[in-house]
């Protein structure tokens, strides 16, 4: 059993009524095509005359997939939300340690300040300035704490377009 072809859309007759006819007329089209689209996407011909085996595999097929797709949105969302939740905690965890590994800006100031006082005392001669570097031992775990912070960033910035997506 063959289902009958829709019916060709007629257009409106033109008008002379309003001044510009033609834009009247497009908008009728247009409502009148919004309104076969919304039907032909609740339409449920193809699953209620669905005889042959090959409707019916299609049928179950669209049903079965559109349960899986959903199901696994569910899951990506809620692996988003957990993801954010641990970058979120571990990001402001990592600041507190990077705060907390910089150096006493105090010693520096103080060491400064030594400096300029032994090159005031000794006018005739300046004092050879002596810089104070950090230690590499001192620098690596720096290194490490920014590259963690970066990547954790970079991996909530993944999960909000995830998310979006």
């Amino acid at each position: 059993m063959s289902v009958p072809p829709p019916a060709p859309v007629i257009a409106p007759q033109m008008q002379n009524s309003g001044p510009n006819p033609k834009s009247k007329d497009q908008s009728l089209i247009l409502d009148r095509l919004k309104q076969i689209v919304e039907l032909l996407q609740t339409s449920t011909i193809a699953e209620e005359s669905g005889k042959d085996p090959l409707s019916r595999f299609w049928t179950a097929y669209k049903r079965f997939s559109g349960d899986y797709d959903s199901n696994m949105l569910e899951r990506c969302n809620s692996s988003m939300d957990i993801l954010l939740i641990f970058a979120g905690l571990f990001s402001a965890v990592n600041t507190a340690f990077i705060i907390a590994m910089q150096p006493n800006s105090g010693d520096t100031t103080n060491a400064l300040l030594q400096q300029l006082i032994q090159i005031t005392a000794n006018s005739s001669s300046a004092a050879q300035i002596t810089f104070i570097s950090p230690t590499p031992t001192a620098v690596w775990p720096q290194v490490f704490a920014y590259a963690s912070l970066a990547l954790s960033l970079i991996a909530a910035f993944g999960a909000v377009l995830g998310k979006q997506w």
